[in-house]
């Protein structure tokens, strides 16, 4: 069944070179079913539904989803798949001084917390036929990886790999397994809060990441979901959703060969102002109540 996983990855692999992506950051879908397979590139919003596969990348919101079902009773020698995914998405520090965002709070000189990370929400479902007393199987295989390129520095990656499978015999489960391998090259950490056989929630954190004025960066993603079923009775189903967020210092200024706002890069409020405003709304309460009483 591993063999046949490898199979499915690298024929998706090619068609995805044939079709060869734009130069400029785009997002795309890309999927494999019995019939069909499949890649599509938008820079704005990719989507494609077809029986077994449904995936859909949105740059602007940095949201992506990816549902794949297989049912043994229609095997196939490959598993389904949903990819979903950003490439040549490039950020460019226009500013005068240096930024620094990713890690760990107060990882960034002068502290504060500037996340750059991927939450991952995935439920993974199956159904059995104990009467069916042939060989039967059902997996479901998530992988999710999130890389950056810098000019002179090695690749960042985070990535996580979830698969979970049983293989049955006689009208019983003979086999099973369930695996969460988390991975990171050169910094960055992976969380996971939670992590079972039917549901994962994952946070893919990069490291601190410094950008010197001029300094570009290249971010590249890659959610591949997967399901595959044999014997009829048995199916399975991978459903996941992906949210990107990146903040960065207030004053920073960083450009996105994007073609839209990109809702997921943002500032965030300081601490310091939010504490200003709790401070004037107070005083302002104490002056009404006091006006009120004279």
């Amino acid at each position: 069944m591993r063999v046949t996983w490898q199979f499915a990855i690298s024929l998706l692999l090619g068609s995805w070179a044939a079709a060869g992506p734009s130069s400029a950051a785009s997002v795309f879908v890309q999927w494999a079913t019995p019939t069909s397979s499949g890649v599509l590139f938008d820079p704005v919003f990719a989507t494609n539904s077809v029986p077994g596969s449904s995936a859909e990348a949105a740059l602007a919101p940095g949201a992506f989803t990816g549902t794949a079902f297989s049912d043994g009773a229609s095997f196939s020698s490959i598993a389904v798949a949903a990819y979903s995914g950003i490439v040549d998405l490039s950020f460019t520090n226009t500013g005068a001084v240096s930024v620094c965002f990713g890690g760990a709070a107060d990882a960034c000189p002068g502290g504060g917390s500037f996340p750059f990370d991927i939450a991952l929400d995935a439920d993974f479902a199956h159904t059995v036929d104990p009467m069916n007393l042939a060989s039967a199987s059902w997996s479901q295989t998530l992988i999710a990886t999130l890389s950056v390129n810098t000019t002179g520095d090695p690749t960042r990656v985070v990535a996580l790999t979830f698969q979970s499978g049983e293989s049955w015999s006689g009208g019983a489960a003979v086999a099973s397994s369930l695996s969460i391998v988390p991975s990171v090259q050169n910094g960055g950490v992976v969380q996971v809060t939670t992590g079972t056989a039917s549901v994962l929630q994952a946070l893919l954190s990069m490291p601190a990441i410094v950008l010197d004025p001029g300094e570009s960066m290249q971010v590249t993603l890659s959610l591949q979901p997967l399901a595959f079923a044999t014997g009829t009775g048995f199916t399975a189903t991978t459903d996941m959703s992906a949210q990107l967020r990146l903040l960065f210092p207030a004053g920073a200024s960083l450009a996105s060969d994007a073609g839209v706002p990109l809702d997921w890069v943002a500032v965030p409020e300081p601490a310091s102002a939010l504490l200003v405003c709790s401070a004037l709304l107070a005083l302002a309460l104490a002056l009404v109540r006091s006006g009120t009483r004279s």
